[in-house]
């Protein structure tokens, strides 16, 4: 006689055989005492959880010689026939085979003869769900209303491919996992009845690579006993390409503390000892989520676990980054050309986090850089109504440089404030900084700025002050835009305002400019209390060489030159750009003291 594999050999044949679906069993019992029976069931769940086995006891549960009953004796004719396959009113449809109207339609003509000295006629349609909408659709009428001798038995792996139709006219029973405690359970039945020799760890290990699927762990387990009758955990091992819970754990760490180099040496190792890094990547994934599992709860992991090997500490958020990204690793790592490749470079990107800091942590310490003496960062200067300069007959307010010196009992908030928005006064930074409402008085209301040109027909070199403060004012609304302007002349007759540029960058500049006119008509017309109309010209306004026209100019492009030097020269304006990527795109130069 041949050999029957364990899957066979140990099927279900009685319902309490079904290991771990004791919901799908108590709903099958009840419907035979009660005569309660549907006439279309659809089962589904993962592979090898008992689906096509529950519908076989279901079908000698009805036709047995004692039934219709919840115990069949397994010992009558038809018992035996439904046990071996050979009952000609159990017909069993491959639905992958068979997805076709064509074979819908012979089902529908055999379906209208009584069954062959039987009560009932069972239909059990296996992978249901690779039958074409075609098919479904001609199954439909004969779902609904089959002839009273006939029960249908649809089995499938994925429900959702199911169409709703046919989902509606049928009792659908979901099978679940079976979990690993039971799986243990069985297989050291099936170990003490075959005669294996199996340690606790080798269960344990079958158990978690069956993933919940009875048939699956007895083929394992069929699989190694060809291998040997002594079954150990290191034969699992070694049969299976599983790898070793310390090297789970141990590249668990690396990943965390960011040492790459022992990344690579562990996965070199694993490549060269057989393992399945596919296999690997479940494993780890699991570990990390035993892991965040854990710190979720609070609590510590026991030191029978795998997750006990995790010796550096880490936070949730790392664990979530972690797990998350070795979720979307799985389809790149499973179909990759080289397994190994996608999983270092994976391993190696987790490990960068080790060098990433938290945005509260760089605030923080931004925030005690700025407090400390000699670390202020250079700010343009603030417009100060003491001091006075002379334009020719017109009397103008000259900005002043901020001036701030550390005390000791200055916070970082309130400097930071106070950099921020500089008219806003002590009382005003602490209200801020403590979520309060200031109070109206302390905040001074905005000065709007009142300037005149020199003369209405003011020239490129005269006027400078009025456009120095009109650019500074189009700065602050739109900084590339007063950026723009600052490399232009200008030239005003009566109520219209001339914007040259030169030859090269005429065409750079004139787009921004047309764009912006409304909003430079706007600053001209607050600063002066007029309305400009404002035309963007190539050239200069004396028809001098670019050179001579932009002689102001070309000193503050210097001058501008000199500043983002500084600028780049001090230690908080580089560590600002450091720390968040940032780079210098203007400076706008201060006016003389």
């Amino acid at each position: 006689m041949s050999y029957l594999v364990l899957a066979r050999k140990w099927r279900p044949q009685f319902f309490e055989d079904l290991v771990g679906q004791d919901t799908i069993i108590r709903v099958l019992r009840n419907a035979l005492l009660e005569n309660r029976l549907a006439h279309a069931y659809l089962f589904s769940g993962p592979r090898g959880v008992g689906k096509t086995s529950a519908a076989r006891i279901l079908a000698k549960s009805l036709n047995c010689v004692n039934g219709p009953t919840t115990t069949p004796c397994g010992t009558c004719t038809s018992c035996q026939a439904v046990r071996d396959g050979s009952f000609m009113d159990v017909i069993e449809i491959d639905g992958a085979s068979n997805n076709s109207v064509d074979d819908i339609r012979d089902l529908r003509e055999k379906v209208k003869y009584a069954p062959s000295g039987s009560r009932y006629k069972i239909y059990i349609i296996d992978e249901a769900h690779m039958l074409s909408t075609a098919a479904f659709n001609a199954l439909l009428k004969t779902l609904e209303e089959p002839p009273p001798n006939v029960i249908f038995v649809l089995a499938t792996t994925a429900p959702n491919k199911i169409i709703s139709t046919v989902l509606s006219r049928c009792q659908h029973l979901p099978f679940k996992r079976v979990p690993s405690a039971l799986i243990r359970e069985r297989l050291m039945q099936v170990s003490k009845v075959e005669g294996f020799n199996i340690t606790g760890e080798a269960l344990e290990l079958i158990a978690r690579a069956a993933d919940g699927g009875m048939r699956d762990c007895l083929t394992l387990l069929d699989k190694i006993a060809s291998f040997t009758t002594d079954i150990t955990v290191t034969a699992v091992r070694d049969l299976l390409g599983i790898a070793d819970l310390s090297s789970v754990s141990a590249i668990a760490n690396a990943v965390i503390t960011g040492d790459r180099v022992q990344i690579l040496r562990i996965i070199d190792a694993l490549y060269e000892s057989g393992v399945d890094l596919r296999g690997f990547v479940s494993e780890l994934t699991v570990f990390f989520r035993d892991a965040l599992s854990l710190r979720v709860y609070n609590q510590k992991a026991c030191p029978s676990t795998p997750v006990a090997g995790l010796s550096t500490p880490v936070d949730v958020e790392t664990l979530t980054v972690i797990l998350n990204e070795l979720i979307k690793a799985h389809p790149t790592i499973k179909t990759f050309f080289s397994p190994r490749i996608a999983l270092e470079m994976t391993l190696i990107k987790l490990s960068l986090l080790s060098s990433l800091r938290g945005v509260e942590g760089i605030v923080s310490e931004l925030m005690q850089r700025v407090g400390e003496p000699g670390h202020l960062p250079a700010l343009p200067p603030t417009r100060d109504a003491g001091q006075q300069k002379t334009v020719g007959r017109e009397s103008a307010t000259q900005p002043a440089p901020l001036a701030v010196s550390p005390r000791n009992d200055t916070q970082p908030n309130d400097v930071l404030l106070s950099l921020i928005s500089p008219g806003i006064d002590k009382q005003a930074s602490t209200a801020l900084s403590t979520n309060k409402e200031p109070e109206p008085s302390t905040i001074p209301p905005a000065r709007p700025l009142s300037i005149q040109p020199d003369t209405p027909r003011a020239q490129s070199g005269s006027g400078e002050d009025f456009w120095q403060k009109l650019v500074e004012a189009v700065t602050n609304i739109d900084v590339p835009l007063g950026s723009r302007l600052g490399e232009a002349t200008f030239e005003i007759n009566a109520d219209v305002l001339n914007v040259y540029f030169s030859g090269g960058k005429f065409k750079v500049n004139v787009d921004s400019v047309e764009k912006g006119k409304k909003t430079i008509e706007t600053a001209a017309e607050q600063l002066t209390g007029k309305k400009y109309k404002v035309n963007v010209k190539k050239g200069s306004p004396d028809g001098k060489s670019t050179t001579e026209s932009n002689g102001v100019k070309a000193q503050n492009s210097a001058a501008v030159r000199d500043l983002k030097a500084e600028a780049m020269a001090d230690p908080v304006v580089k560590a600002m750009l450091e720390e968040f990527g940032a780079q210098i795109t203007s400076i706008i130069p201060p006016k003389d003291k």
